[in-house]
């Protein structure tokens, strides 16, 4: 982070130095991170400055300054005004967005940002589950001096995780805002005791947040999605197999059957295991385990969204647009009545591949 910030810093200073800007470098704040919140009818924008040290040297901290209006230009207008210092949004690498921003629906927030050109391409946007977004940025922990940059570098570097949404670019939110069958789906961060946690994610309704999804949602969805081949998943305690590979593919049978065809390879490190690996029998038993827990949970996260939140985040609906577009035209316009109706059929098969406890002879 010490080498980001001052690159960051660097950049800046030669921006200013350039001649593009008349005013004196101390107007200007480097804000890293946004946090937007709704209370009371009106908006709360909370922003994380970089702070530097007189120098070549650089203070690994940042100030938070928060205010609030009517609507969102408004309060960023009110910033230079309050505290004389104009925000410069080119490096701003993280939203938050708060809880009931997100539940009261987030189209406005997004159109804003997605026309704002220093930050439509580099930030990423979070849901602040179950709290406000300003609480995100005054959390002390010295592990965390610039809070914005710290989540940057765990989403950008545990996306191998599965149960860590990475999908969190604000053209991806656009995107799927835009469509009337997608599902948004954004990561999670929330603080609890004295850490800091980037886990699960918000499942969106259009542009409202519907519910937060556990992390076995995640990692359910991730794999029916094919968008996950490392980390690891707890399928019962003591049992967390490491994800080798995956393979996932849809089979349109007919317009009420879709087959989900998902080939996972897993391997175990070490621990407590119901089965003798190095022996051929307990290799196929566990694989026959692995295979009825792994199946009850990607059925189960199905069954939960299909018929209890009929929402469709599984993309079905980008599968028939791309393979079938003619079928997906008729029922483009009603797709998640048609969605909550069709059957399901999960084709799976399991995988050990060679760890430390033994070699797989099959």
């Amino acid at each position: 982070m010490r080498i980001k910030i001052k690159v960051i810093l660097f950049l800046f200073f030669i921006f200013m130095m350039s001649g593009c800007m008349a005013r004196e470098l101390e107007n200007y704040a480097i804000v890293s991170g946004l946090g937007i919140d709704y209370i009371n009818d009106e908006y709360e924008i909370t922003m994380e400055i970089l702070k530097q040290n007189e120098g070549e040297t650089v203070d690994m901290s940042s100030m938070k300054l928060s205010y609030h209006g009517k609507n969102i230009s408004d309060v960023l207008e009110s910033f230079t005004e309050l505290y004389s210092t104009t925000p410069y949004l080119n490096y701003c690498s993280i939203v938050i967005i708060g809880d009931e921003l997100a539940k009261k629906g987030i189209n406005t927030l997004v159109n804003f940002m997605i026309h704002y050109p220093s930050i439509r391409k580099t930030t990423y946007l979070l849901v602040a589950k179950e709290m406000k977004a300003k609480d995100i940025f005054y959390f002390e922990h010295e592990s965390f001096p610039v809070i914005s940059m710290s989540l940057q570098e765990d989403l950008e570097g545990n996306r191998q995780r599965a149960n860590i949404w990475d999908y969190a670019k604000l053209y991806y939110a656009s995107n799927e805002l835009k469509s009337n069958t997608a599902c948004l789906i954004l990561p999670n961060v929330y603080t609890q005791e004295e850490h800091i946690f980037l886990k699960g994610a918000a499942v969106f309704k259009k542009d409202q947040l519907k519910l937060y999804a556990t992390e076995e949602d995640v990692n359910a969805i991730k794999f029916i999605r094919n968008t996950i081949n490392k980390g690891s998943i707890q399928l019962e305690e003591n049992l967390s197999p490491g994800i080798v590979k995956n393979k996932s593919s849809f089979e349109f049978k007919n317009d009420k059957n879709i087959t989900i065809h998902i080939n996972t390879t897993f391997l175990f490190y070490e621990g407590n295991l119901p089965y003798d690996l190095y022996d051929f029998n307990g290799q196929i038993k566990m694989e026959q385990k692995i295979k009825e827990l792994f199946t009850k949970m990607i059925l189960r996260v199905i069954q939960k969204y299909q018929k209890e939140y009929r929402i469709d985040p599984f993309a079905f609906d980008q599968y028939l647009y791309r393979h079938k577009p003619l079928f997906f035209s008729t029922v483009q316009d009603h797709y998640l009545e048609y969605y909550s109706q069709i059957q399901f059929e999960l084709d799976c098969h399991i995988y050990l591949a060679t760890s430390g406890n033994g070699q797989h002879t099959k």
